[in-house]
């Protein structure tokens, strides 16, 4: 978040509790403002709940706030002297990026994925044909299921992908080296001494993205930043450093 507000964005947190610990730069504010309640059951340590509740969020962040959504993973390298009404990049296959997204609140594919994710018994519509067909054949026997029942990531970067597709929006995609110059095995790199900044950092790249699977070596590392890393580079950057616990806070010089 501080990397963002040290690039001159203004960041807003939206969060369906106040959290402990975030900068007195960052703005929080309550999801439910925007989206409501979750309309499912959401115990601490359900990912798949959070995940899909989050990417609810996001459309409405999109539709109504008029932002940019940028994940919390998502590091700034430089500020977004971007004006276009869309920011993405494209994943693997057909997929679509979400950690840093942009779309006009206007936009066709924005406002079918929030229908979507609005229907009680959801199909995946990009799937096979013959797919399709057997979860409407199911569905009108009485078959029940919801977006908790479907793969991970559904809700995210497989729909988007979907929708912009649908409605000719995929065409406004950006390199991915500008928001994820780093994917896959690469991303590891950020966690080793002695890489070249270069490299980490490359010459137009506007972000850097952590990805979820990288907490598995913050967790070996007992939530501290590796010694001689590029995130240890990083947090000092920020005037960041890591307590005894691991716990992230900001520090005066």
């Amino acid at each position: 978040m501080m990397s963002w507000r040290d690039a001159g964005h203004r960041f807003v947190l939206y969060s369906l509790a106040p959290l402990e610990g975030v900068p007195e730069e960052i703005e929080q504010r309550d999801a439910r403002e925007l989206l409501g309640e979750p309309g499912f059951p959401m115990p601490a340590e359900d990912k798949t709940a959070a995940a899909i509740y989050t990417d609810m969020l996001r459309l409405e962040i999109l539709a109504q706030a008029g932002a940019t959504w940028v994940d919390l993973d998502a590091y700034c390298l430089k500020p977004l002297a971007l004006n276009e009404p869309y920011l993405f990049a494209p994943g693997v296959g057909p997929n679509i990026l979400t950690g840093v997204l942009r779309l006009p609140p206007e936009s066709p594919a924005l406002h079918a994925m929030r229908d979507w994710l609005a229907e009680p018994n959801p199909i995946r519509l990009w799937r096979r044909p013959a797919h399709r067909q057997a979860m409407r054949k199911a569905r009108a026997a009485g078959e029940r299921w919801t977006f908790r029942d479907m793969p991970w990531g559904t809700t995210g970067p497989k729909a988007m992908g979907h929708f912009l597709r649908q409605s000719g929006e995929d065409v406004h995609a950006l390199p991915r080296e500008l928001f994820y110059p780093l994917f896959k095995e690469s991303v590891l790199w950020l966690f080793q001494p002695n890489v070249p900044l270069s490299v980490l950092e490359p010459e137009g790249a506007y972000s850097l993205h952590l990805f979820g699977y990288t907490r598995t070596h913050l967790e070996m590392w007992d939530w501290r930043t590796p010694p001689g890393s590029h995130l240890e580079r990083l947090a000092r950057r920020h005037r960041i450093m890591t307590k005894p616990s691991g716990v992230a806070a900001l520090c005066d010089d």
